[in-house]
């Protein structure tokens, strides 16, 4: 068997999962925003997923800064460090398409607002791919091992929504 390339690794199949959680991480931010305007109209469901998720976000902040630590980058690979961990990591913003539909749109326009959600995540995944790069390409050999060990850590443990 062959080895797969040091930028091959599991975090792009979590990258990939995230662009396809874009529509979720509308409905989420749809949730969000009726939490703000009723914060008393919230079902256990609801309440549940909310804690899981702000569980999972401090766990997922808390390993990044591990791995972080233990890569010991110097300023110029720090900046790269940035800029991938911001393209890879940060929240999904929800897409305003999904937002803006209205409850009574028709199946072409709930098509076209998924598209465009879709599309839009994709732009994200190819942003985090580069920068996932250019982090590399700044890496010694060890500081590769060390990150391709962290983020095939990081991502056994991310549970993506499906449908």
């Amino acid at each position: 068997m062959t080895k797969p390339s040091t930028l091959r690794t599991p975090l792009f199949a979590f990258l990939a999962a995230a662009a396809l959680a874009a529509p979720a991480a509308a409905q989420q931010a749809s949730q969000d925003a009726m939490l703000q305007a009723r914060p008393y109209a919230v079902t256990a469901d609801q309440a549940q997923q909310i804690v899981a998720e702000r569980l999972m976000q401090a766990s997922l902040a808390s390993d990044l800064k591990d791995l972080h630590a233990r890569l010991d980058l110097d300023p110029a690979q720090e900046r790269r460090w940035r800029a991938f961990v911001d393209a890879s990591f940060a929240p999904l913003q929800a897409p305003s398409a999904l937002l803006t539909l209205a409850a009574d749109a028709g199946p072409l326009e709930r098509a076209e607002a998924k598209s465009e959600a879709f599309h839009d995540a994709w732009r994200r995944q190819r942003r985090a791919v580069g920068a996932m790069k250019a982090l590399y390409g700044s890496l010694s050999a060890e500081q590769r091992r060390v990150l391709d060990a962290g983020l095939d850590s990081l991502s056994s443990t991310v549970i993506v929504p499906v449908g």
